[in-house]
């Protein structure tokens, strides 16, 4: 691991390839934030502001995702929880 992450050199030449191939390992998951994470990916090491800008839309689909599960069958946020929001 030190030889692979030690450095901010050793983490550009690596980090990104060990993201790619630890991607490609998932399966079953949802599409959309599998092509989020590899857009994102993609911007390793050469743009990590960009990476960080898309931080953004991982976290809106992940939380579209437990949303579509935690309310299904008609279940509703509490109208008091979001007045409390």
């Amino acid at each position: 691991m030190l030889r692979l992450f030690g450095t901010p050199e050793a983490f550009c030449v690596n980090g990104r390839q060990i993201l790619e191939r630890r991607l490609s390992h998932l399966v079953g998951v949802d599409p959309t934030l599998i092509r989020l994470l590899s857009k994102d990916i993609g911007d390793l090491p050469d743009d990590p502001i960009g990476c960080l800008a898309h931080v953004r839309d991982i976290e809106d689909r992940a939380f579209e995702l437990i949303w579509e599960v935690e309310l299904k069958r008609g279940k509703m946020i509490p109208s008091e929880y979001l007045s409390e929001w």
